[in-house]
């Protein structure tokens, strides 16, 4: 199942590419200013440099099919998934860009900072920035490259780049309660911050507070990290706790570390409303030490009443030092995952592609689970909810569990449709191990699944609670044995 991992890479994902392979024709601002703010230096980089991405096509397919296992996912016309759903209702809240009477913005750092401050000052503006430019930043105001946004600022980046570079740590920009901030077609690289919550050490290039919101669009997130003692290091790019839409868009390379209980969502941490379409997250990290209980999500941490949408994305090859390779979601969180791609995610912990714990119910409909693996248990998903949750036409492929359930570990009230499950292993519960919760399972295939333990199942392993088959589902061709531990209408 290697061919299912980053099957789209950034070159096509069209709009969502990152817009740094310009060579000579890329300009930077070059500002010289007596103050001395935002001064553009070649002073000492900061530890990451800004990616050298691919440029992409742009393009996508309406109503895409998700094809079968080992083949590309492909959309009908043959061309590989993009994502992009036209017929979504929230797709454009009429939002206006305000090109038309955008204030144009010359490729000058201190430049770009005096007018956004200005128009904080005032009632807000439409900035758009000079083509292809990179401005290059290298000091703060507390903690931030702009001022704080407490008003409505669009940003149209006309393919330009933000780089954060130096010594000092600090994030691009900061939104709160009351502030609107749109960003599009623009690169945010290099940004970090350090430091205690609830500010310094949260949110690596964006740091939304509550009753704030952002929309990007077309944004390339590369390179940003969030780093922290104790609970801090949360968001390696994003940190939320209001309102934020990611659509189009690349979260690459981005790390969260802390000690303690942070370092928790490698590209984004989130405990407000968080919409993700047609967006690659890819290689993002979240870490923590030995001794620490964070480092979980590596692409996405959803906690605190959170509530986490995606669609028409792909989440690939993140990793987590404990729990949720791709996702984390806990604490009364809200997730719903659909036509997504969720593969070759490394957990340390539980939950290779999804880990999932919480009061609510979680949805994950016509996903792809693939090639995840986890350390203990659920290779693909670990569940647990209080409410019932819902899988449906969802293929469960290839995914890794060191100890129980290779493609699922439930341990709460689940119902399982239309979907399938095939090469995945486990010590125990090769396909799905369940351990005391109550799964439904209709109309799915459960098929050459293994389990490495004499006795362990590779198809259905019931440790506890009930596990109910209707008769359209298949499960044969498992090893050792399809089921283990009582599981009705299922035959060895």
């Amino acid at each position: 199942m290697a061919g299912l991992t980053g099957v789209v890479g950034l070159a096509a994902l069209g709009g969502m590419a990152a817009r740094d392979n310009k060579s000579g024709a890329d300009r930077l601002s070059e500002s010289q200013s007596s103050t001395a703010k935002q001064n553009v230096s070649d002073a000492g980089k900061a530890d990451s440099a800004p990616d050298k991405g691919k440029k992409g096509g742009s393009g996508s397919d309406e109503g895409q099919s998700m094809e079968s296992y080992g083949r590309e996912w492909r959309g009908k016309d043959g061309r590989e998934w993009r994502g992009k759903d036209d017929r979504r209702d929230d797709r454009r809240d009429d939002r206006k860009d305000g090109e038309d009477h955008a204030k144009e913005v010359p490729c000058d750092t201190e430049t770009l900072v005096e007018v956004v401050n200005k128009a904080v000052r005032d009632d807000g503006g439409v900035f758009k920035l000079a083509k292809d430019c990179t401005y290059k930043f290298t000091e703060q105001t507390d903690q931030n490259a702009f001022p704080v946004i407490d008003e409505e600022i669009k940003i149209l980046g006309n393919g330009a780049k933000l780089v954060h570079e130096g010594t000092e740590l600090f994030r691009f920009f900061e939104v709160n309660s009351g502030g609107d901030l749109t960003l599009k077609d623009l690169t945010l690289s290099g940004g970090q911050v350090s430091g205690p919550p609830p500010a310094e050490g949260q949110g690596g290039a964006l740091l939304v507070q509550e009753g704030g919101k952002a929309h990007l669009k077309k944004v390339t997130l590369v390179h940003n990290r969030a780093t922290a003692t104790g609970n801090g290091g949360n968001g390696g790019a994003i940190a939320n706790f209001g309102y934020v839409t990611l659509e189009d868009s690349v979260a690459k390379d981005n790390h969260a570390r802390s000690t303690g209980t942070g370092g928790n969502g490698g590209a984004i941490y989130n405990e407000g409303e968080l919409k993700v379409h047609n967006s690659l997250l890819e290689k993002n990290t979240a870490t923590t030490n030995a001794e620490g209980t964070g480092g979980t999500g590596g692409a996405i941490a959803n906690f605190n009443d959170g509530i986490v949408t995606i669609a028409y994305s792909q989440i690939i090859k993140n990793l987590a030092s404990n729990d949720g390779g791709g996702i984390n979601s806990e604490d009364d969180t809200r997730l719903t995952v659909n036509r997504t791609k969720i593969a070759g995610n490394t957990a340390g912990g539980e939950g290779g592609g999804i880990y999932f714990d919480s009061s609510n119910a979680m949805r994950v409909e016509h996903a792809i689970i693939a090639d995840n693996k986890a350390a203990e248990d659920g290779g693909g998903i670990w569940h647990d909810s209080d409410t019932s949750s819902t899988i449906t036409g969802t293929k469960f492929y290839n995914n890794t569990a060191g100890r129980n359930g290779g493609g699922l570990f439930n341990d709460g009230d689940l119902t399982l449709a239309d979907s399938e499950f095939k090469d995945n292993d486990a010590r125990q519960g090769g396909a799905i191990f369940n351990n005391s919760g109550d799964l439904k399972i209709r109309h799915t295939k459960i098929i050459k699944n293994y389990a490495s333990a004499p006795a362990g199942a590779g198809g259905i392993f019931r440790d506890g609670g009930t596990v109910e088959l209707d008769d359209k589902t298949v499960v044969k061709k498992n090893e050792p044995t399809n089921c283990a531990g009582t599981v009705d209408g299922c035959f060895n």
